[in-house]
């Protein structure tokens, strides 16, 4: 009697995780979880194989790999590190606007859990999910140690820096998650603020250097500020002899100690915004102040005599809607919004260019045509994720699936929204490009391939995003899917020409190839290219050459066949617009 109400005490006293369990079950009885986690594990064996040849060569496999341990561990561990914070983001930064969206997280905080407890146990269910999918990896790690040449020191950095940097995104998700109102916002400003955070003060830093030309106080200060990215708090411990003693351990955690308290203070922010800001519906900002400079211009019309019309949608109703609802589909609201956008852009690039030297000044215009580019295509992938997803979260679909329009008219009609952002976005890329051209810091060619890179990458990430949301059920799942699908097309390229020069060697030396066809690097280069990451690179580097009789047919064959993929995934959304919207109709 006496041990079994002990028993009850203990039970008592443990903390209960309701929230936690419910949110494991529902992961693991999904099916697209086994799916992504095989698929995950065949990405690994792959990278994991090209490494091994890279380092084997043409050497014997049971000699000439001992010792060499060390450099397949670090290609897993890069590997790793680089799906951690790409996926983690992507899978964590819904979890609070979903329930937002769906009206349940007010029931949630009506509930015995505390919202700190809410927010932990959300922010446990991602972290646990994806250490199981970092767990695939042990079998690749032990068969990488067992060649030797790694210390138990490296590899516990190895995977330290993994579980902080688990630890440290999922943080920040959440509390981006509980501050947005929607799983777009959510999901764009969690990579924004990922990238200001691991890449701002690294880049702070150097351009102290490069305006100071000496120490100073600022430099320390972003120097101390840049720990805050796991991997770059451990650059001085890599490479280095260690020995694992208690000196290793304060040495390691004082490194880590800015991204270590960056996690805490990530929850306790998540934990103030998840109670202050629980029912934003209908509080846009941005459609807010848009709105009331509207009714400041109307008023003043009114005052020197002008009238306004109302305008009324005469056809393409849904066009009218999502041009109206939207704060960025709204020409008037995007002229407000882009022209300080511009004028900011121009003006940090021209005190960029004067203060800064040659080198660095080339190096920062690269780096703000790829990041705009880069932010502009996220923020349309987000927007064309939930373009069909959002409606069936706010369960407006089948209201719009009523009405005499048709499902492919439907997708047309709501598409037209994300043209007047895709034109905004591009004209900041031609920007960038132009200044470039104009300072002198790029050749005409060089800057003509990166314009029309941006007017088609634009579109077909666009279109790829809309095809997830037609075919996922919900947004969240959508945005993984547009994750997953951008990797692999934007990093499966190189890495498949990486394994072919592992296995036959530098792309540069198939005399025998091109002597066949009598065309200089031609094939290599096209499948380069047929990645936008290969093909931007090229250009950079200035490596195309003479293809076809053309001295831009690589870049020119690319682009028409990135056109041609445009129209047939555009083709394609309509198609399954057709097909999957019926199918929710017949469900519903």
């Amino acid at each position: 009697m006496i041990a079994g109400r002990r028993k009850l005490s203990f039970a008592r006293a443990m903390p209960s995780f309701p929230l936690l369990g419910k949110e494991l079950l529902e992961i693991a009885s999904r099916r697209r979880t086994y799916v992504i986690r095989v698929v995950l594990a065949l990405l690994l064996l792959v990278a994991f194989a090209i490494a091994y040849q890279q380092e084997l060569g043409d050497g014997d496999p049971l000699f000439d790999m001992i010792g060499k341990g060390g450099f397949l561990c670090l290609r897993l561990f890069e590997c790793l590190f680089i799906g951690v914070c790409v996926f983690m983001p992507a899978m964590t930064a819904g979890v609070i606007t979903v329930e937002k969206e769906q009206g349940s997280l007010v029931l949630l905080l009506l509930t015995p859990m505390s919202p700190f407890g809410l927010v932990l146990q959300k922010c446990l269910g991602r972290v646990l999910s994806t250490m199981a999918i970092l767990m695939l990896a042990l079998p690749l790690f032990s068969i990488a140690y067992a060649y030797g040449g790694l210390d138990v020191e490296t590899l516990f950095l190895f995977i330290y820096v993994l579980i902080l940097t688990c630890l440290q995104l999922a943080a920040l998700s959440i509390a981006v998650s509980a501050w947005c109102r929607t799983s777009t916002g959510a999901f764009c400003l969690t990579y924004i603020l990922e990238a200001v955070l691991y890449m701002g003060p690294y880049l702070m830093e150097q351009l102290s250097y490069s305006f100071y030309q000496s120490s100073s106080g600022g430099i320390h200060f972003w120097k101390l500020a840049s720990g805050i990215f796991p991997l770059q708090a451990f650059r001085q411990q890599f490479g280095r002899t260690l020995s694992f003693d208690l000196d290793f351990v304060c040495d390691v955690l004082t490194t880590s100690l800015p991204a270590l308290l960056s996690i805490p203070v990530f929850l306790l922010l998540a934990r103030l915004f998840i109670v202050r800001r629980a029912d934003l519906s209908g509080s846009n900002p941005f459609l807010r102040l848009f709105r009331f400079l509207d009714a400041t211009f109307q008023r003043l019309d009114a005052r020197i005599g002008r009238t306004s019309s109302l305008e009324l949608p005469l056809m393409n109703p849904v066009a009218w809607r999502e041009l109206n609802r939207r704060s960025l589909s709204n020409w008037r609201y995007l002229v407000r919004l882009f022209v300080p956008v511009y004028s900011v852009a121009i003006l940090a690039m021209v005190l960029f260019s004067v203060n800064v030297d040659r080198e660095w000044a080339d190096t920062l215009q690269s780096m703000a045509y790829y990041a705009v580019l880069a932010s502009g295509t996220l923020a349309l992938m987000a927007l064309g994720a939930g373009l069909i997803a959002g409606e069936r979260t706010h369960q407006t679909l089948d209201v719009l699936l009523t009405t005499p329009i048709s499902p492919r008219q439907i997708l047309t009609q709501k598409a037209s929204a994300l043209r007047r952002i895709q034109g905004a976005l591009l004209a900041l890329v031609l920007l960038t490009i132009w200044f470039d051209y104009y300072m002198g810091h790029m050749d005409a060619t060089r800057c003509l391939v990166r314009a029309a890179a941006a007017v088609v990458f634009l579109p077909c990430f666009t279109w790829i995003a809309i095809i997830c949301g037609i075919v996922s059920p919900r947004r969240n799942q959508a945005m993984i899917a547009v994750v997953i699908i951008s990797m692999i097309w934007l990093a499966g390229v190189p890495l498949l020409l990486s394994g072919l020069e592992s296995i036959f060697g530098d792309h540069r030396n198939y005399y025998y190839y091109n002597d066949y066809y009598g065309r200089e690097e031609t094939f290599f280069h096209a499948l380069q290219a047929s990645s936008p990451v290969g093909l931007l690179l090229m250009n950079d580097d200035h490596e195309f050459r003479v293809a076809w009789g053309m001295e831009l047919g690589v870049p020119f064959v690319a682009l028409s066949g990135y056109l041609v993929l445009w129209m047939c995934l555009r083709a394609t959304a309509r198609d399954l617009a057709g097909r999957f919207l019926r199918r929710s109709v017949s469900h519903g």
